[in-house]
């Protein structure tokens, strides 16, 4: 295994680990990534009732959380973003 995949597998556990702290001790989520030629995609699949709590206040959760994959991500020379499955379905458009 290549050390960029080490990474990736790297930084998908320690997804893990923040949101096993972050979310409700009852919550089930996924954490999967996509690889493409230069980004990797880190999906993070959760219910409903804990996407307010993953968002955190003026999204101020998920935003940490992304530039901490992308700073772990650049370091170890592929760019990497994080994504929520179906995220759209969670917000509510306003028009």
């Amino acid at each position: 295994m290549s050390d960029v995949n080490i990474a990736r597998t790297n930084i998908s556990e320690i997804i893990t680990t923040i949101l096993n702290s972050l979310l409700s001790t009852t919550a089930k989520f996924e954490v999967s990534y996509f690889v493409g030629p230069q980004t990797t995609v880190f999906m993070i699949d959760v219910q409903q009732s804990d996407f307010g709590r993953l968002l955190g206040a003026k999204g101020k959760n998920i935003g940490s959380l992304r530039t901490l994959v992308a700073a772990m991500a650049a370091n170890n020379g592929f760019r990497g973003i994080v994504q929520i499955k179906d995220e759209e379905k969670f917000l509510i458009h306003r028009g």
